[in-house]
């Protein structure tokens, strides 16, 4: 008798510890689910991004213009992603053409690391996105961001820059809303 109300016991542990298990696992692809649909469902506008240099000191009032001389876009004219759930993506930027504001898109693609923190952008051709590398070359550019904030309303989105003029690498927080 002793043996058998251990063994009941026992089954009855073992279960729960499943049951418990199960539930884990069902939140954890919930949140998987609910950080793709949050990505995917709307168009992330840049409202905002801060350059940090090796020191933590914030120098993206500098940094505008040269984006400006080097690679001709505007982000005070606008820049977003479009992200969707294929794994592939849209980016819509404003560059500047003889004078004048040119809208462009430049394609990529996209995947989150395992546990969904971080998310690697690649593009090939023109290294709009990045900033690094030639514009007009055809090798593929990826980078991996943090993902900061990823809510209904916000999208942040930290990552590391080679410095235009002296090739230090600073840290740049993208700041996208819907």
């Amino acid at each position: 008798m002793f043996t058998i109300k251990r063994l009941i016991s026992f089954f009855f542990l073992l279960f729960l510890f499943f049951l418990i298990s199960c539930e884990e696992e069902k939140e954890k692809k919930e949140e998987e689910i609910d950080k793709m649909v949050l990505l995917t469902e709307k168009e992330w506008k840049l409202n905002n991004y801060q350059v940090l240099n090796e020191e933590g000191q914030d120098i993206s009032f500098m940094v505008q213009p040269l984006i400006l001389q080097t690679y001709k876009i505007d982000l005070s004219e606008g820049f977003s992603l479009k992200f969707e759930g294929d794994g592939t993506g849209i980016a819509n930027l404003v560059m500047q053409e003889d004078g004048s504001n040119v809208p462009k898109t430049v394609d990529f693609t996209w995947n989150f690391n395992e546990d969904r923190s971080k998310i690697t952008l690649h593009s090939v051709g023109e290294d709009l996105l990045f900033l690094s590398g030639e514009i007009g070359s055809e090798e593929e550019v990826s980078q991996e961001f943090e993902i900061t904030q990823l809510d209904e309303m916000q999208l942040n989105l930290k990552g590391s820059m080679a410095a235009l003029e002296d090739q230090s690498i600073s840290t740049v927080n993208y700041f996208f809303e819907h």
